[in-house]
Order: C-alpha cells, then structure tokens, then sequence
C-alpha cells in the first residue's frame, strides 16, 4: 500500500493529502509528486528528456522518495554492501556536493537497488526538475 509522509504526518489517499494545509501550501509541481507517489502513476514532468550530467544530493535524494524509495533503504543498502564498496559508497552517499550519473559506484548499484540505466535516466531527468 502506497503512502506520503509529509512533515511527519501519513497519508494513505490523494484526497487526505489535497485537505493538508501543508499539502495545499505546497508549489503546484511538488503536489503533483507527492499525489504520483500514491497513485503509482510517473509524474507529468516537463523536461526535454534531456539526462543531466549531475544533481545535487538533495534533488537526487527527494527524486528517490517520490519514487518510492526510503532514505533508511539505501543506507541499508550500503551497510550490506562488502568492504571497501561499503566505505566508498558511504563517503560518496553522505559527502558528495554532486551526485553524477556517470559516476562508476553509482552505475555499479543502480541494478542492485532495482533500476535499470533508462530509469536511472529517468530518475536524473526527475531530480533535475525539483
């Protein structure tokens, strides 16, 4: 069962979400997100499919949420992986200023953690928008 957390608060439908105050105080484009995010359709993103070469850690960080992925997952994730991976994955994960996605250890996981590079693509083209 799909769900949003926002500023702590769960919610479970699109129509509990549309009635938040905090929902409704939110830029049109995050509504959007947060209500694909329930309804498991892709977001509507205007992009001219154009895959960045980077994101910021915030951007790529919040496009993994909206797609359906828990923060606590991917430093799981890294936990599991064997040394020396786990270490650099957790120094680039927790101290990059940019996240490329061209990046060797970044290419190496996207399988791992479920995607595929054309959703890997996606992903950048989504984490560019926000």
């Amino acid at each position: 069962m799909s769900f949003v957390n926002l500023n702590g608060k769960i919610f479970h439908t699109v129509e509990e979400l549309q009635n938040d105050n905090d929902f409704i105080s939110l830029d049109s484009k995050t509504q959007q997100l947060l209500m694909s995010s329930l309804t498991g359709q892709q977001p509507e993103v205007q992009t001219t499919n154009i895959v960045p070469a980077s994101v910021s850690p915030r951007q790529f960080r919040t496009a993994l949420v909206l797609s359906g992925f828990s923060l606590s997952d991917i430093d799981s994730f890294i936990a599991n992986l064997p040394s020396p991976q786990k270490e650099l994955a957790k120094i680039a994960w927790e101290y990059s200023i940019e996240i490329h996605r061209d990046n060797d250890l970044l290419t190496q996981m996207a399988p791992m953690l479920g995607f595929t590079s054309e959703q890997l693509d996606q992903l950048f083209i989504l984490a560019s928008t926000l």
